[in-house]
């Protein structure tokens, strides 16, 4: 089994490119990799490990993930902004 090094997608033995990245696999031996340390997160898995108010921060979350890349989005949370202390006290 073959994993993309960029988006950990499982590709195809003798594949020249990831289906998902495009992301070229040169010699597929040195693509490998562990599927357990590749695999996506699943929203059952940030359910599970978020608790209650699970679907505001999923959403939250998906933000950050474009296609199956890792970005950064810039985002803004008022109350840290007005009422920095007690924020941070409360957090």
């Amino acid at each position: 089994m073959a994993y993309c090094s960029k988006c950990g997608n499982e590709v195809a033995e003798g594949s020249s490119f990831c289906s998902n990245c495009k992301e070229e696999m040169g010699n597929i031996g040195n693509n490998l990799q562990n599927p357990s340390v590749s695999a996506k997160i699943t929203d059952k898995d940030f359910a599970t490990f978020i608790g209650k108010n699970a679907s505001l921060y999923i959403t939250k979350f998906k933000k950050f993930n474009t296609g199956g890349l890792d970005k950064f989005a810039p985002t803004w949370h008022w109350p840290a902004c007005f009422v920095t202390v007690y924020w941070l006290l409360y957090r």
